[in-house]
C-alpha cells in the first residue's frame, strides 16, 4: 500500500557513455541509447558545436542539418545578398568522427 504523499519515480539507468542518452521511445518500449550528434558550422567562421542534439539516427540528424543550412542561407542572402555554396555543416557522432556533411549547395536547388 503506497504511503500518502510519496510519489514513485522511474529513474533512468546510468549511461556508460555521456554522449549517449538513455531514453524511452514510443518505437522501443524499453530503454534505448539515443546518439548525440554535433553540427559543426564552417562558413565565414568555424563554429564547432559543443552541445549537440539527440536524434534516433543519422537520417534524422541529416534532415535537421539541411533545415538549419536552409535557415542560414535565407538569413545570409537577406543580409548580404551573397551565397557561398561551399559553406557547410559537418555532422559528427559522439566520438567526434564526421559521419556526414551538408553543403549549402546541397541544401537548396538553384535554377537559372
Amino acid at each position: 500500500m503506497p504511503i500518502a504523499g510519496i510519489v514513485r519515480a522511474q529513474v533512468e539507468p546510468f549511461s556508460p557513455n555521456p554522449r549517449l542518452a538513455l531514453k524511452r521511445t514510443e518505437a522501443a518500449p524499453g530503454w534505448a541509447f539515443v546518439p548525440r550528434y554535433y553540427f559543426h558550422l564552417y562558413n565565414d567562421i568555424d563554429a564547432p558545436d559543443q552541445e549537440g542534439h539527440e536524434f534516433p539516427d543519422i537520417a534524422t540528424a541529416w534532415t535537421y542539418a539541411q533545415k538549419q543550412a536552409r535557415a542560414m542561407i535565407a538569413a545570409t542572402v537577406t543580409e548580404t545578398w551573397c551565397l557561398v555554396l561551399s559553406h557547410r555543416i559537418d555532422i559528427a557522432d559522439g566520438d567526434g568522427a564526421v559521419v556526414r556533411s551538408v553543403t549549402f549547395g546541397d541544401a537548396v536547388t538553384i535554377k537559372q
